[in-house]
């Protein structure tokens, strides 16, 4: 993340800027990197306001904030590029996570991105002030507590979680050096050549008691900018209150146009339909669903399907493990990766160019499906009967289960017993601090198949940031 920051302070600067503008206002990007392009389009996404900002940038004495109301479209680009570079790569995992979680929502992309920015603009202030390591691990801890809370509440609760950032000082200034005016006045010239060489902050301090941090113009001018966008969410102008619609990140990640994968053609006309069981394998009392899909579906599909039936937020890998007949390999389908080819020798199939029933039959009716490689959470599939399509039922469609799905990230089957044992629970410490991680109460008996809705998968597979 050091190195990050580093890599994008240096390429957001005043003059990279505003040739960079130069470029994105005529479209014309051939010549330039990818990160030149991505930060080319955020500057293009943003409001016009911006725009008159990007274009006086290259202005040699023009300061990079005009009094304290307006926007430092400099800071902006700078969370926006790390934040999406993070969401491109999936690291931190968490960012992706979060990512996620906010769509399902209903946040916009553009807000989710801001939102995440205010996780690290006290993280990095204190990085660029102090020049300490910056807290990864903080950072990752806050974004995987916050991803289950009300989106709207998220700006308070950032505020407590980060007191300690936020109240010492300027955003962490760290150790201040004291001088007494008399020697201020004397040495001032040099104070302010040394702080602009990222030397400590200093704090001045006259004869009469009056204090004042002396710190460089662009810092000033940043905490400014934080301030203000703190101010605006603690004001509820973050978010729009009724946006439509939720294109969450899919797995398989951002990638180049001839890179994107798109799932096999679904022929609305299909005439038949296929009905599997899915039970979680190691909990009891069981936890199962029975559910009913298109005959043409693919592997991704299906998983798209048991994701919505489990309560799962699509938010780990997984693959489907198919066993062979005789001494063939196993089959292995998922989303190919470098995190998961080491599963077979084999590699991996991608599941969106894999039809079901090219591989499981009735004579064959069995396979595995692995959810997310730390908790390890396995299902037991079943492919039980072909039905006639009915005429006005829509697929997929769940038609019976039994028993609430694990929350996210609850810690595989141990950490599932432990949360049902804490919910059972309620007067313990350790409920009022569970209940606050899962953001709302959890019920392991509670389920109704009535109650699930099925996203597109195709939606999933080929959206992008």
């Amino acid at each position: 993340m050091q190195d990050e920051l580093r890599n994008t302070l240096q390429a957001i600067n005043r003059e990279n800027l505003a040739a960079l503008w130069k470029k994105a206002k005529t479209g014309d990007l051939e010549d330039l990197n990818d990160e030149e392009k991505l930060i080319a389009r955020i500057m293009v996404d943003h409001d016009e306001e911006f725009h008159s900002e990007f274009e006086a940038a290259g202005k040699a004495k023009r300061p990079l904030l005009e009094g304290e109301e307006e926007v430092n479209p400099f800071l902006h680009v700078v969370l926006h590029t790390i934040t999406e570079n993070q969401l491109a790569a999936r690291d931190p995992i968490e960012v992706f996570q979060f990512y996620n979680a906010m769509r399902k929502k209903k946040v916009s992309r553009h807000d989710t991105v801001h939102l995440i920015g205010f996780f690290l603009m006290p993280l990095v202030f204190h990085t660029l002030q102090t020049g300490s390591p910056f807290d990864e691990a903080r950072y990752r801890a806050l974004l995987k507590k916050m991803k289950k809370r009300d989106p709207w509440k998220i700006p308070d609760l950032l505020e407590t979680e980060l007191g300690d950032y936020l109240d010492s000082g300027p955003f962490g200034l760290g150790d201040l050096q004291t001088i007494e005016s008399r020697d201020a006045k004397k040495k001032l010239d040099a104070l302010i050549d040394g702080v602009d060489r990222g030397e400590e902050p200093v704090l001045i301090r006259s004869r009469t008691g009056g204090e004042a941090v002396l710190v460089p113009l662009a810092d000033y001018q940043m905490i400014q900018e934080t301030e203000a966008l703190f101010a605006e969410m603690e004001a509820g102008d973050l978010f729009p209150e009724n946006e439509e619609g939720a294109d969450v990140l899919p797995f398989p990640g951002k990638k180049s146009a001839d890179e994107t994968k798109t799932t096999l053609p679904l022929d609305p006309a299909y005439k038949k339909v296929l009905q599997f069981k899915i039970s979680l394998k190691g909990i009891r009392p069981p936890i199962w669903r029975r559910i009913q899909v298109p005959g043409n579906y693919t592997f991704w599909d299906l998983h798209v399907a048991i994701q919505d039936v489990m309560g799962w937020e699509n938010m780990h890998l997984h693959h489907f493990v198919i066993a062979a007949d005789n001494s063939a390999r196993d089959a292995v389908i998922g989303i190919p990766s470098p995190e998961t080819d080491f599963v077979t020798d084999g590699g991996i199939l991608p599941a969106w160019g894999c039809r079901v029933t090219d591989y499981l039959s009735l004579e064959s009716p069995k396979a595995d499906y692995l959810y997310d490689f730390g908790d390890d959470w396995r299902h037991a599939l079943v492919f039980e009967k072909i039905l006639d399509r009915q005429k006005g039922q829509s697929y997929p469609r769940c038609i019976k289960g039994k028993r609430a799905g694990p929350p996210e990230d609850c810690g595989g089957i141990p950490g599932y017993y432990e949360l049902v044992e804490t919910m059972e629970n309620p007067g313990s410490e350790v409920y009022k601090e569970t209940l606050e991680w899962l953001g709302e109460a959890y019920d392991p008996d509670l389920f109704s198949a009535d109650e699930i809705t099925f996203q597109d998968p195709g939606e999933l597979l080929t959206g992008d940031l």
